[in-house]
């Protein structure tokens, strides 16, 4: 056998190796999905009536994930530390897995906690994800509300899904 032979072989060999690969390939289904837009709002839902100084109260964080499913969320949150002082931060139902103890400074009137779903059960639609328990130390208006880094995560999802913070 030729030396030219041999190579018109191997080629021929080759092109039916990638004619079959390409067939096959072809025939197998893709499952494409597009990623979930952010879609998720967090809400701190505080009392309507007027608390007095000493009382504690809580306030609630909300969430409605609208088309996202949620997998974990980073709360920080910023209050008046003239006028209240946070006794607790703690998960609820739907985020109930504590991934990073809560952090409280009431020297600087913050908190942070990271919290994540179940895994088998990450929750899609609205909820409490967290309570915060306050006493108020002071009298007048006291300002609580999201830091920057407050974010939420889902499955899959590269980006934070919260486009709202009220």
């Amino acid at each position: 056998m030729t030396k030219k032979k041999i190579i018109a072989i191997v080629v021929l060999f080759l092109i039916l190796v990638g004619l079959g690969a390409g067939l096959y390939l072809m025939r197998q289904q893709q499952d494409l999905r597009e990623k979930a837009a952010p879609a998720t709002t967090v809400s701190l839902v505080k009392p309507t009536k007027t608390i007095l100084v000493g009382e504690s109260f809580d306030v609630t964080v909300e969430v409605d994930t609208s088309t996202n499913v949620l997998s974990g969320a980073v709360l920080e949150i910023n209050f008046d530390k003239e006028k209240l002082t946070l006794a607790s931060f703690s998960p609820s139902t739907l985020l109930p897995v504590e991934l990073a103890k809560a952090q409280i400074n009431n020297t600087a009137g913050s908190a942070t906690i990271s919290l994540g779903a179940q895994p088998a059960n990450p929750p899609q639609g609205k909820g409490t994800i967290a309570t915060l328990k306050f006493e108020a130390k002071a009298a007048g208006n006291a300002a609580i509300t999201f830091g920057p880094n407050t974010t939420a995560a889902g499955p899959n999802e590269a980006a934070n899904v919260i486009i709202a913070k009220t």
